[in-house]
């Protein structure tokens, strides 16, 4: 949807600009006037002081009108929102100096069906410059094309994806093994609760973005990526310390098993099976057992996992 968009944004510039020669009796303005009422996302053309040359039938009805019938401007609009107006501030600040940028938000407005209501939805807006060479924009100097594309449904989607995501994930969080879940730039995309508990991590620390290198000194964290790339057919093992939220080594035997390059935001990465040394074989048995038992658990995992040559 996102590239048609960006196709129909390009065929309406073109017509405006002259570029784009039309057979019969519809002219260049009114083709591309016609065209951008019909997209979906929203079209508005501004002047180097942001007047409006242009506005699609779609972005005045985000617009509205003023009881007076005028046409409301996009300040005025957002005016009452205090995130909206900073990321309009700097949508203007970047079409002023002639670069294009995009910014989302979650803007709610009043809707009256049959009462007041505030209806929230999520919106990319974006502006980019543009001057035309010729075309019935021809000699305006340097425009700003800005669009406008409501985006709750996709807002809607990520959130239930990361919901199901989350709820798979808690059959993991209380089991008597440590889980580490890592991106392949080193981000920390999962800890469960059983490791974090053992490093003495508090609910605050453990919701904020960490690193590898948080948990493991720097020679440790590269030594544990570099495993986590090799291909050798099965998981590999490696004795770590992995450090303590208070500073303290906390002796561990990880279990480590690649993910597949195409699984999750953060890329290939690996997932970590983490076990204390010193209760290695209270409940788990040997590491060959243990390896088997927890390659079959995380079978069909959420966070994607691929055994190394499998």
């Amino acid at each position: 949807m996102a590239l048609l968009s960006t196709i129909g944004v390009f065929f309406i510039l073109a017509a405006l600009a002259g570029h784009l020669r039309l057979t019969g009796r519809m002219t260049e303005d009114e083709f591309a006037a016609a065209a951008a009422s019909a997209l979906d996302d929203g079209l508005m053309i501004t002047s180097r002081d942001g007047s409006p040359l242009y506005v699609s039938q779609p972005f005045q009805a985000f617009l509205g009108r003023t009881r007076a019938g005028v046409p409301r401007s996009l300040e005025e609009v957002l005016a009452h929102d205090p995130k909206a107006v900073q990321a309009l501030f700097r949508l203007a600040r970047n079409a002023e100096r002639g670069r294009g940028h995009d910014e989302t938000f979650e803007f709610a407005r009043a809707v009256t069906a049959p009462e007041t209501v505030l209806h929230s939805r999520w919106y990319r807006l974006s502006v980019k410059p543009w001057t035309a060479g010729g075309g019935a924009a021809a000699g305006m100097g340097r425009l700003a094309v800005w669009q406008l594309s409501d985006i709750t449904a996709e807002r809607i989607r990520e959130a239930k994806q990361a919901a199901a995501v989350q709820t798979s994930l808690a059959h993991y969080d209380t089991m008597p093994v440590g889980l580490l879940v890592v991106s392949d730039a080193g981000a920390i995309e999962h800890i469960n609760s059983t490791l974090s508990d053992w490093l003495g991590m508090s609910p605050a620390s453990r919701g904020r973005f960490l690193r590898l290198a948080d948990l493991l000194s720097a020679d440790s964290a590269e030594l544990l990526r570099s495993l986590a790339r090799r291909r050798t057919g099965t998981p590999q093992t490696i004795d770590l310390d992995l450090i303590g939220q208070q500073g303290e080594a906390v002796p561990g035997r990880l279990l480590v098993i690649e993910r597949e390059a195409s699984d999750g935001p953060g890329g290939s990465g690996f997932v970590a099976a983490v076990l204390k040394r010193s209760i290695e074989t209270a409940g788990f048995g040997n590491l060959k057992t243990t390896s088997q038992r927890l390659t079959r658990l995380f079978d069909g995992a959420p966070f994607g996992i691929a055994l190394v040559g499998a």
